[in-house]
């Protein structure tokens, strides 16, 4: 039986690959959110064009955006509608469709604040998509190199099954701390349109330019306790520790390990919680993730591993 030191670092060594893979998900996230900024900037230029080739002023034009744009809103939200698969978003869309449908006018600003409502949609729903490929990954690496590890550490043949497809899925829909990964990509989706609208109208109001404007949504990425940038990798990195976690309470599950070690991730930022439960020894059977199994709290980087092996039959030296 090898000691607590080997299966801690076997443990962090999986957490810090998948913390990497995390990381690179998070970033192509907040390009595609940049990409998504970038239209949006590029839609306002377009509209203060028009004005400005008719010989009004860029001031003057702020005044004067009431013409319609809705044949083109509506086709985009079609469009997002069919590729969207969360059932609250395609229920938000859905009723936006049909605001389209039925009015007959929208000024252009109403204009523009649907399209920042439509090209933020389209980067929540590959946030989505990536995410969703990101923790099925980190779910069955974790069970698998769990397995492994265990393995290797009581030097015995482990008889084990496949991760099924369900078993996947369920995981990844259970809410926990409030919700699941898909609900907390819309929820945040939802309170960067408000902020991006806020600042267009703040914008027209106070007679800022375009390349003020533009500046400022740009800005937002990476800005703030409150930006893209920190909201993105702060749900990828906490959601990667929970499947993570799960992956790894799968595979004591699977084996029949049936106690399991707390290992809080020690350092002068350690909260009181996750410290008392440092070395706490707790039965696989009563793990109950934010109480006695990781993540406790958003942004937990602490673990578990096995405790005192005592295989069950079905564990058989190789």
């Amino acid at each position: 039986m090898r000691s607590k030191a080997y299966w801690v670092r076997r443990t962090a060594d999986l957490e810090k690959a998948m913390q990497e893979d995390a990381r690179s998900a998070a970033e192509s996230i907040i390009k595609a959110y940049e990409r998504s900024i970038e239209n949006i900037n590029n839609d306002i230029r377009n509209i203060f064009k028009t004005y400005v080739v008719n010989g009004i002023p860029e001031k003057e034009a702020v005044g004067l955006l009431n013409a319609a744009e809705r044949d083109k809103t509506y086709r985009e939200l079609l469009s997002l509608y069919q590729n969207t698969a969360n059932p609250q978003a395609k229920a938000e869309i859905a009723s936006r469709i049909n605001a389209q449908a039925y009015g007959a006018r929208i000024s252009r600003l109403e204009g523009v604040k649907a399209r920042i409502y439509t090209r933020l949609a389209e980067a929540a729903n590959y946030s989505e998509r990536t995410q969703q490929t990101l923790y099925t990954n980190t779910l069955q690496s974790s069970y698998y190199t769990n397995i492994y590890n265990i393995a290797k550490g009581i030097n015995a043949g482990i008889d084990f099954t496949v991760l099924p497809k369900n078993a996947i899925e369920r995981v990844l829909n259970e809410p926990w701390f409030g919700g699941n990964y898909s609900s907390r990509i819309w929820k945040h989706n939802d309170e960067f349109v408000k902020t991006l609208q806020n600042m267009l109208e703040s914008g027209i109001i106070e007679g800022h330019s375009v390349n003020r404007m533009a500046e400022q949504m740009l800005d937002f990425i990476n800005d703030g306790v409150n930006s893209i940038r920190m909201n993105t990798e702060r749900l990828v990195r906490s959601e990667t520790a929970h499947f993570m976690n799960q992956g790894q309470l799968a595979a004591y599950e699977e084996i029949g390990i049936e106690k399991y070690q707390f290992v809080a991730a020690l350092s002068e930022r350690t909260c009181d919680i996750c410290g008392n439960l440092d070395s706490e020894i707790f039965d696989v059977a009563a793990a109950i993730e934010g109480e006695n199994y990781p993540p406790i709290h958003a942004n937990c980087r602490c673990t578990t591993v096995m405790a005192g092996a005592v295989p069950e039959t079905r564990i058989a030296r190789n």
